[in-house]
């Protein structure tokens, strides 16, 4: 048996799956039902608006700061700061605190890339359901 590790093994399934029809897809093809393809008279979604506006605010931030100086800005707030804390360390922390850690859970009926999740969502029972299961804060 072949041993592959986690991205050669995504990759050999990805272009197995591409071959089943025997090209793979691009993403007009893929997703073009999603973005409108083909509609002139389809609107961006709420997600692509965003997405859309991210895409230029990176931009004009590459513009305003070089690489070099995002290193150097960075490397300047961890010799003050610190680096980020381990996963497991922060775990600890919290668990160690007078607040301790908690479970915030969050219900939706609707999202603004995917439209109706689940309209007919009691809330109530719903929230009952995640108290159960141990969180310690709704939204």
């Amino acid at each position: 048996q072949i041993k592959l590790g986690p991205n050669l093994r995504l990759r050999a399934i990805l272009q197995i799956a591409g071959s089943w029809r025997g090209t793979v897809m691009d993403e007009a093809e893929d997703c073009g039902h999603l973005y409108g393809y083909g509609d002139p008279a389809a609107k961006p979604t709420r997600l692509q608006q965003i997405v859309a506006q991210r895409i230029i605010d990176v931009k004009e931030a590459k513009v305003a700061l070089s690489e070099a100086e995002l290193k150097s800005k960075a490397e300047a707030f961890t010799s003050e700061f610190g680096g980020p804390q381990p996963l497991v360390e922060c775990l600890e922390a919290a668990e160690a605190s007078r607040w301790r850690l908690a479970l915030a859970a969050e219900f939706k009926r609707a999202s603004p890339s995917k439209g109706d999740i689940n309209a007919d969502l009691d809330a109530a029972k719903q929230a009952l359901e995640y108290t159960k299961e141990g969180a310690s804060v709704l939204s």
